[in-house]
């Protein structure tokens, strides 16, 4: 009887431990607006620096530079930080509005809520002239993914 108490006193303590210490923020996805994204940046720990909302991040510095598609690599390390410089007149962190100056790039193209996924996409002309665009897709949850051209895969937006 004793070890039924403690386990259902482990129990309680653990349920009430959720409720007073939330899940952290890092399992965000990117939905609806975008102005709402979490910061991005190398050194500042309230930053996001890992994770797939790293990587969406990437793929528009990808297509926006015309980087190799090696570059998303979902790290936001040294050659993120200098590829958001470039983009970003000498920024190097990203922050809301960064993230609603992409947002207002992109172009719904097809799909329909309910009951579909909303698919869109993002051009952007190159420092060498040419256009480059980058796939995203919207669920009717609000939560988006984009087209990875390193993997040739949908991906998430979660970090």
């Amino acid at each position: 009887m004793r070890k039924v108490m403690r386990i259902l006193s482990a129990l309680t303590l653990g349920l009430a431990l959720l409720f007073v210490f939330p899940t952290p923020a890092s399992a965000d996805s990117v939905t609806w607006g975008w102005g709402d994204n979490h910061r991005l940046c190398r050194t500042d720990p309230s930053c996001v620096r890992v994770g797939n909302v790293v990587r969406l991040w990437q793929a528009i510095a990808v297509n926006a530079l015309a980087l190799p598609y090696e570059f998303i690599d979902g790290d936001y390390g040294p050659a993120t930080e200098q590829a958001t410089s470039r983009m970003f007149n000498g920024r190097t962190t990203v922050e809301p509005s960064m993230w609603q100056h992409i947002e207002a790039g992109i172009r719904y193209h097809s799909g329909d809520c309910p009951g579909s996924t909303e698919y869109y996409k993002w051009t952007v002309r190159t420092e060498y002239g040419y256009d480059n665009t980058l796939d995203l897709r919207m669920a009717c949850t609000g939560v988006w993914s984009f087209f990875n051209p390193r993997t040739w895969a949908w991906t998430g937006t979660g970090h």
